[in-house]
C-alpha cells in the first residue's frame, strides 16, 4: 500500500515538473514550422530555426515564454497584425526573437514599421559606427531610447535634423527613416520605420508612442 501510495505521488509530480518546463521555453505545438528541407544538416545547426503562428493571439501570444504588449492606440488605421514570426535561435526554445510589422499604406500616406523583440541581447547593426547621428530618447518609466542611423530590419536611415515635409510626386527622396531601440526588463527592442508623411518630428512622436505602448 504504501508502495503504491509513493507511485501515484511521484506520477501527480510528473505533469507539474513538465509543466513548469514548458512556461520557459517556446511552445512550438500550434506554430508553422519554415521549410529547411533544402539547407544541409550544417546550415540547418547554424541559423535559427524559424516559426510562424497562424493568429496573434491564441497561437502567437500564448506560445511566448515572455508577456509582449502590441500597441493598439496608432494615429492612423494600421494593417491588422494576424501573425507572429518567431526564430528560435539557440535550438531549444529559449533564445528568442519575434517580428511583425504595423502597416499604413494609401495614396497620401505611408507608414511601416517593423518591430522585432529579443529576450536576449542582440548584436544588432546599429550599434555599429555610423555616420549618421544618434539621439537618446525619453521614455516612459524612465526607459531611454535611442534613435540610430543604421537598422538591422530595413537597412535604412535619416538625419535626426530634418524637418521638410515628403514630397508626395517623389516618395522614395523625401521618406523619414529610422530605428528605435530600448530595453526593459531583459526585454530588447528594435523598431525600424519608413514614412512619408509630416515630418521627423512628428514621425518621431508616433514611433515614441508606439513604443511606450510596447512596455
Amino acid at each position: 500500500m504504501k508502495k503504491l501510495l509513493i507511485l501515484v505521488l511521484v506520477l501527480l509530480l510528473i505533469p507539474f515538473g513538465c509543466e513548469k518546463r514548458e512556461k520557459n521555453t517556446l511552445d512550438t505545438s500550434n506554430l508553422k514550422k519554415s521549410d529547411q528541407s533544402r539547407l544541409t544538416k550544417e546550415q540547418r545547426k547554424m541559423i535559427p530555426i524559424t516559426y510562424e503562428s497562424s493568429s496573434l493571439e491564441e497561437e502567437g501570444l500564448e506560445a511566448l515564454p515572455f508577456t509582449i504588449k502590441i500597441p493598439n492606440k496608432l494615429p492612423f488605421k494600421v494593417k491588422p497584425i494576424e501573425s507572429l514570426y518567431i526564430s528560435d535561435v539557440g535550438h531549444n526554445g529559449k533564445k528568442l526573437n519575434v517580428s511583425y510589422m504595423l502597416s499604413h499604406f494609401s495614396k497620401s500616406k505611408s507608414f511601416g514599421m517593423n518591430v522585432t523583440i529579443y529576450n536576449y541581447k542582440p548584436e544588432l547593426e546599429s550599434e555599429l559606427e555610423s555616420e549618421e547621428p544618434n539621439e537618446i530618447v525619453q521614455l516612459k518609466d524612465g526607459v531611454s531610447g535611442t534613435y540610430t542611423g543604421i537598422s538591422s530590419s530595413i537597412g535604412v536611415s535619416y538625419k535626426l535634423d530634418k524637418s521638410k515635409k515628403a514630397d508626395e510626386d517623389d516618395i522614395e527622396k523625401d521618406l523619414i527613416q529610422n530605428t528605435l531601440v530600448f530595453e526593459k526588463g531583459g526585454l530588447y527592442y528594435e523598431l525600424a520605420f519608413v514614412a512619408n508623411n509630416g515630418t521627423a518630428e512628428q514621425i518621431k512622436r508616433y514611433v515614441t508612442n508606439i513604443a511606450n505602448q510596447m512596455m
